[in-house]
């Protein structure tokens, strides 16, 4: 498993979750495809909706967000052709 430098400085706990065997095997996948234990994905997932609180957006909110910034590189495309 990959091991941050910044693991060896935080004072870590245990957090017992109950999750569906579907989504603990998903979890187990993505996170063995990245070569990170299913911990270190839930913080990262924690960690990325923390910065969505911060910011007061919404995952959906985001992604709308990429959405408008994607379509205007398409059509800004399509102006030049």
């Amino acid at each position: 498993m990959n091991k941050d430098a910044s693991d060896k400085k935080v004072d870590k706990s245990k957090l017992t979750l109950r999750l569906s065997t579907r989504s603990i095997e998903k979890a187990k996948k993505i996170a063995a495809e990245r070569n990170i234990s299913v911990s270190h994905l839930v913080e990262q997932y924690f960690d990325l909706l923390a910065i969505a609180e911060h910011k007061k957006m919404s995952a959906s909110e985001e992604l709308g967000n990429r959405t408008k910034y994607l379509t205007g590189l398409l059509n800004r495309d399509q102006d030049s052709q």
